[in-house]
């Protein structure tokens, strides 16, 4: 198969699986999201995100690197579908064996193409799971912020189920903010809390 033949095939697969991989698939949803549509407002996010710590000075992001990997972070699940966050945290060896089954999806779909661009574009997709750079971690942040706007939208719709993965997501939003590279967007979690008016009893 020619190059050109091959991203055509690499396009199509990856639109089709994406925008029929449902997310939050055991839950009733009011509008049910796929994963194009989430992996969008990762972007989307972390694009502001990254130029609102950029403006400020505390750290410096790289924009372009920090986007390259939202775009990438959830490619995987054109093949292995959206696995549940419980499900993950429930056994440690059911994580790993997960983690070693995505590594094995993302040589399928980039290794084809080979050269440096595929090694690329797995080790950014990479960043965002062991989130040990600024842009990883700001990644992890969109996404989190993503989850919690998703689910927010959802309980004000009157889906109280969702209400337990707002509240995570707002905890894991929480955690992740006390770190001081991100003093310049840690109140974008009570802003969120007060915007959708749903409060951890907890906190």
């Amino acid at each position: 198969m020619r190059a050109d033949e091959q991203l055509v095939d690499h396009f199509n697969e990856t639109y089709r699986r994406l925008t029929n991989t449902r997310r939050h698939n055991t839950a009733f949803c009011n509008y049910p999201e796929n994963v194009a549509s989430h992996s969008f407002f990762v972007v989307y996010i972390t694009m502001m995100l990254a130029d609102t710590m950029k403006d400020c000075g505390d750290f410096k992001v790289q924009v372009e690197k920090a986007m390259r990997i939202a775009v990438l972070h959830d490619v995987e699940e054109s093949f292995s579908g959206d696995i549940l966050a419980t499900m993950k945290m429930e056994d440690a060896t059911f994580r790993k064996s997960l983690e070693i089954i995505n590594e094995r999806i993302m040589s399928r779909l980039f290794g084809r193409f080979g050269g440096s661009d595929a090694a690329d574009y797995i080790g950014l997709w990479r960043l965002h799971r062991v989130r040990q750079d600024l842009e990883g971690c700001l990644v992890y942040i969109a996404d989190t912020i993503a989850l919690i706007c998703y689910t927010g939208n959802e309980v004000s719709m009157g889906n109280s189920g969702l209400e337990e993965q707002f509240i995570n997501g707002m905890r894991r939003l929480r955690r992740i903010l006390r770190d001081k590279r991100f003093a310049a967007i840690d109140r974008i979690a009570n802003e969120l809390e007060v915007f959708y008016g749903i409060y951890d009893s907890d906190k």
